[in-house]
């Protein structure tokens, strides 16, 4: 297979960084991922394919994060969008459509008796909040621990530009722990406006976990019986697993939910759905902007909606996606069975577990939490998700990189007292997972806060958070600055290891289309 080229993605780059901040910012940024593995720029389009600036062709695993749940340029949804475009798109009110698809929206949604409509998921899952203050008189809403939220104010992961009263009257508690709600709850007794969390923790760098059996029915009865307002932010994951909200596949109905990604094909359109007895207090809250009541995305949602239950979308999506995870672990086993030295199993759970007898390693994705002994050798420990693609990438690294690399962590999986992920470590290696957004260098009694405090560049800086100090920064990489032995071994193995890993980005690429 061809090495793929991004000659003219890296000169859009250029030019874009001379007329925009950081030339792409928020999430599609690519400066968080493999250099020279992937492009910055795509052209098109279409079914499940993508293609960049420079040619190179690829399968749309991601769904352009989310949104894309019936294929780039769907016919139906194209067709609809391009009617109502042909009648207009922005004007003075809404049209016939916003009408249509809201009442389409309460008819398949077992809960809902209105929805209101916005742009993207941080409208909605903000506005949600603010109608549960207005509802009950309250001040104060609590959310999960690590959770996302929308880029707002009260709950981007980022820190730059938020105030410490921006978050005054946001509480945290730990998905899939009722206690640690229990006790929000009764120290701010009264207190309390809403509640918010997904359907199922799907933070960022992290396993997905499914709720364990009662914990979202138990988050509604301390919300009922606390005049709590029960948010469910169904923004990724709704119309994804069930078309009357993702409530309804785990037995829970919330008081309002929140939607997005999946609701119009790549549309811009969001809405959120809720109860009667909160209707008088979405009336009250100001919600809008100049583009809220644009037709064209709504007949989008709208063809959208239709298609998906015309044609089974959930269960379709359902049957491949368990195609694709038996297929990727299927290319795993073989990957790893060529190496006579490494064997892989499945623990107890589904736990899935590479062991290397000869030198000691064992690789456990479970929630990079350690909870077993190693036994000695050059390895310590790599923290990989519970996720068949990491799995196939293991086995295409433990092919490729020189078994004397340092790769040694110790007690990754801890959380500060925020509920932020902290890896600490009492020798001075490396975290190497590529979902912890870059290698680090973790020094003795050092906190790393993975969420807040990391901040790279071209350069590979690092900003590290010692208890009791203010926030310094120290340049790890660069050519002449290289504090310590430890910095060196920190850039030859993630160097080393994000060269594999970016081999391993065109070698799934084949054995998937294959």
């Amino acid at each position: 297979m061809k090495p793929y080229t991004f000659e003219h993605s890296e000169a859009l780059m250029q030019r874009a960084k001379k007329v925009v901040p950081g030339g792409i910012y928020g999430h599609q940024t690519p400066l968080l991922l493999t250099k020279g593995a992937y492009p910055s720029f795509f052209a098109r389009g279409e079914g499940s394919h993508i293609w960049d600036v420079d040619g190179n062709e690829y399968i749309d695993y991601m769904c352009s994060y989310g949104p894309i749940v019936l294929g780039h340029r769907h016919p139906k949804v194209e067709e609809a969008a391009a009617r109502q475009m042909d009648r207009g798109n922005c004007f003075n009110a809404p049209g016939p459509v916003w009408v249509d698809l809201a009442e389409h929206l309460v008819s398949i949604t077992p809960f809902a008796d209105w929805t209101v409509f916005g742009k993207n998921g941080s409208d909605v899952c903000t506005w949600a909040t603010e109608v549960a203050r207005h509802a009950t008189g309250r001040s104060k809403i609590a959310m999960c621990a690590g959770a996302y939220h929308g880029a707002h104010a009260w709950c981007t992961p980022l820190p730059g530009g938020v105030t410490p009263e921006d978050r005054a009257n946001v509480l945290y508690f730990r998905y899939n722990d009722l206690d640690s709600l229990r006790q929000l709850a009764d120290q701010n007794h009264g207190e309390i406006a809403g509640v918010i969390l997904s359907p199922f923790k799907h933070d960022a760098g992290h396993d997905s976990e499914l709720p364990v059996e009662g914990f979202l029915s138990g988050v509604r009865k301390i919300c009922d019986d606390n005049g709590i307002v029960f948010i469910l932010d169904d923004v990724r994951a709704g119309f994804r697993l069930h078309m009357g909200g993702s409530g309804e596949v785990f037995g829970v109905r919330p008081d309002l939910s929140t939607y997005c990604k999946a609701i119009a094909n790549g549309y811009p359109l969001s809405a959120c759905l809720g109860r009667d007895s909160l209707k008088q207090a979405a009336q009250e809250v100001f919600f809008t902007g100049s583009y809220f009541t644009s037709a064209v995305p709504m007949a989008a949602g709208l063809a959208t909606l239709n298609e998906l239950q015309a044609s089974g979308g959930i269960e379709r999506m359902r049957t491949i996606g368990e195609k694709l995870r038996t297929g990727l672990l299927d290319q795993a086993r073989s990957a790893v069975v060529a190496d006579a030295q490494v064997a892989l199993h499945e623990r107890d759970g589904g736990a899935l577990v590479l062991e290397d007898d000869l030198h000691g390693l064992v690789v456990e994705g479970i929630r990079f939490s350690w909870d077993s002994a190693i036994a000695g050798g050059s390895f310590g420990r790599v923290g990989l998700v519970e996720d068949a693609v990491d799995v196939l990438r293991l086995a295409l690294l433990l092919q490729r990189l020189d078994h004397t690399m340092h790769f040694r962590v110790a007690d990754v999986g801890a959380v500060d007292p925020r509920g932020h992920p902290v890896a600490r470590s009492e020798v001075k290696h490396v975290t190497l997972a590529e979902q912890a957004l870059g290698a680090l260098l973790v020094e003795d009694g050092a906190r790393v806060d993975l969420r807040g405090n990391l901040e790279r560049n071209a350069r590979r800086d690092v900003r590290l958070d010692e208890p009791g100090d203010d926030v310094h920064r120290r340049t790890l990489c660069g050519k002449d600055q290289v504090d310590a032995d430890g910095a060196r071994h920190l850039c030859e193995a993630r160097d080393g290891f994000l060269d594999a890993v970016g081999v391993h980005h065109h070698q799934v690429g084949q054995l998937v289309d294959d």
